[in-house]
């Protein structure tokens, strides 16, 4: 089983592009050549952890200093009390949280772990 398994490059190649004559070509060619590093997907995930991270903190400060004209605004459109507003609220702040880390610093650490 072992001797199936081939050492990949540090490279990763672009998948494969329906091309408009019916063959398949390589994405990387149609591209110019361009080949993505382990150290370019590091950098994606980086950026994206602290952009995400980012609108995190400026949700968080939002609801924390404008919480009652959010609720204004939001309580003339939709019937809702204020114990309902903030649990909502919190209920969104903690989902975005954890899909940022699931699918932003989790896969950059793990980058930086396996480079």
């Amino acid at each position: 089983m072992a001797a199936l398994i081939k050492k990949r490059p540090a490279v990763i190649r672009a998948g494969l592009f329906f091309g408009g004559n019916g063959d398949f070509e390589n994405v990387a060619d149609i591209a110019g050549g361009m080949e993505m590093s382990i150290e370019m997907i590091r950098s994606f995930f980086m950026w994206c952890s602290v952009i995400n991270i980012g609108l995190l903190l400026f949700g968080f400060v939002m609801f924390w200093t404008g919480r009652c004209w959010i609720y204004k605004v939001h309580s003339k459109l939709f019937n809702i009390s204020e114990e309902n507003f903030t649990a909502i609220w919190y209920l969104l702040l903690a989902l975005y949280k954890t899909e940022v880390i699931l699918f932003n610093v989790i896969p950059c650490i793990a980058l930086y772990i396996i480079g």
